[in-house]
């Protein structure tokens, strides 16, 4: 599929291509709304781990994790 993004804040449009592998022969239309709901799915799930579990503030990626949540 051909993707077309626009950054609103500098106005740069980036293209790209992208392939995907599937099992069913269908339109990319048909494609595109499922790529899309997907995409809206996760991005509202990682909204509601980063906004309501405070997971982006997390110490758990720092290297020594191990050592920081012992006891």
């Amino acid at each position: 599929m051909e993707s077309k993004r626009c950054n609103k804040a500098t106005g740069i449009t980036e293209e790209a291509t992208r392939y995907y592998i599937a099992s069913k022969p269908e339109s990319a239309a048909f494609y595109q709304k499922n790529i899309r709901n997907h995409w809206g799915t996760e991005n509202s799930l990682h909204w509601m781990l980063d906004v309501v579990f405070q997971e982006d503030a997390s110490r758990k990626r720092d290297k020594n994790a191990a050592q920081n949540f012992c006891d």
